[in-house]
């Protein structure tokens, strides 16, 4: 005998397909997912297509609890529009997930500001170095940070929250037993530690363009606004922002340092046409302190501090001298991947060589000694000592 409601939700996912709004459609017709289950095993589906019909027909609740088992052996939830963790903020948009899985915590996100960050898979250093600054200085302050868990700017993002200890929340466009993008694999339990790792996709799923585009419409409703990075003006960053105007959501963008770079063209576009310029974290704490100044008061003096140094940041500056690195701290292979960089930047593919380490293994260290703030991310793969 079913205990609750969500078999049946996970039943209707399986029938439909995850980001299908004929589920929603479906479920104004009978009132509830239950009595959706009963009346279309019953061959009650006037409403159906042909396809739909003989779909119904081969989904089983069998198949349905073999989705929730397999999730929860790697601790992973399920969360429907009638569970008490589910986000209030998605229930307000336009065909809101049935069932998310989930990995973490999303239990106070309603009442927490967050911030949804995209942005190019191609980053320039520059965009990764403003990216986790912002986002660094945003999640001490008390801000949940969203993101796509994607190379680039969505990486830099986490890594930003998760170096100042903050939450974050990666919105994947594949299955949670999935590991992509390989790079971030490692990077997985710690932001489930620190906040959540969440899907609307069934277990196995492959990232494919048509799970992108799903999944980008809860990157911007998990959030209060989203802020653009770098992208191109065929970025899909350009589609979750489109969603977030649609759900009525900030726009926000860290202007170009180059406004005729190509890689900086749907930024352009978008502070034409009216998006906020975001010169330093003070911009965003702002525009939320008033609705929130009961999770963001205890966070006034880190503002105050932003705000004298970006006052201050053409004053004169001390010349800045490369200290000793200490590796004591760090496991022999990733002493050995800080040896190597300590000769200067280098390609991943050079430190595997080197190291005598596989891309998966070395992908992997690399993404630790970034979140530890050991080593920066440069494009085209290239790393440098932090």
């Amino acid at each position: 005998m079913v205990e609750n409601n969500t078999v049946y939700w996970v039943w209707m996912q399986l029938l439909f397909g995850p980001g299908n709004h004929r589920i929603w459609d479906i479920l104004q017709h009978f009132g509830s997912v239950h009595e959706a289950f009963e009346e279309l095993s019953a061959g009650n589906g006037d409403m159906l297509s042909e396809k739909e019909r003989r779909h119904v027909r081969s989904v089983t609740l069998e198949q349905a609890q073999s989705v929730l088992d397999t999730y929860a052996k790697i601790g992973a939830v399920a969360l429907t529009p009638e569970a008490p963790d589910y986000p209030a903020r998605l229930k307000s948009i336009y065909n809101p997930p049935a069932v998310l899985y989930c990995i973490g915590d999303l239990s106070d996100l309603d009442e927490t500001p967050a911030l949804s960050v995209v942005g190019s898979r191609e980053a320039s250093p520059c965009g990764i170095r403003t990216t986790q600054r912002i986002c660094g200085e945003l999640a001490a302050m008390g801000f949940v940070i969203v993101s796509g868990f994607a190379v680039g700017i969505d990486s830099a993002a986490h890594v930003g929250a998760l170096r100042a200890k903050g939450k974050t929340i990666a919105v994947l466009a594949c299955g949670l037993d999935v590991d992509y993008p390989r790079p971030n694999a490692k990077a997985k339990h710690l932001i489930a530690r620190h906040g959540a790792i969440v899907t609307e996709f069934l277990p196995g799923t492959r990232p494919m363009s048509g799970t992108f585009q799903v999944r980008n419409r809860l990157i911007a409703a998990l959030s209060l606004g989203t802020l653009v990075a770098e992208a191109r003006e065929s970025s899909g960053a350009l589609i979750t922002v489109a969603h977030a105007l649609e759900q009525g959501k900030d726009v926000f963008c860290i202007p170009p340092h180059d406004i005729y770079d190509k890689s900086c063209t749907g930024v352009v576009g978008l502070l034409r046409d009216g998006a906020t310029a975001v010169y330093s974290s003070a911009d965003i704490f702002t525009e939320y302190f008033d609705a929130y100044a009961h999770k963001l008061l205890p966070y006034q003096e880190a503002l105050k501090e932003s705000r004298q140094e970006h006052v201050g940041q053409n004053a004169p500056k001390e010349k800045l001298v490369r200290k000793a690195v200490d590796f004591s701290r760090f496991s022999p292979q990733e002493k050995a991947v800080l040896e190597l960089l300590s000769a200067g930047e280098k390609s991943a593919d050079d430190l595997c060589v080197e190291a005598s380490m596989t891309a998966g293994e070395m992908l992997g260290i690399l993404t630790d000694l970034e979140i530890e703030g050991a080593v920066e991310a440069l494009s085209g793969q290239r790393y440098r000592l932090a």
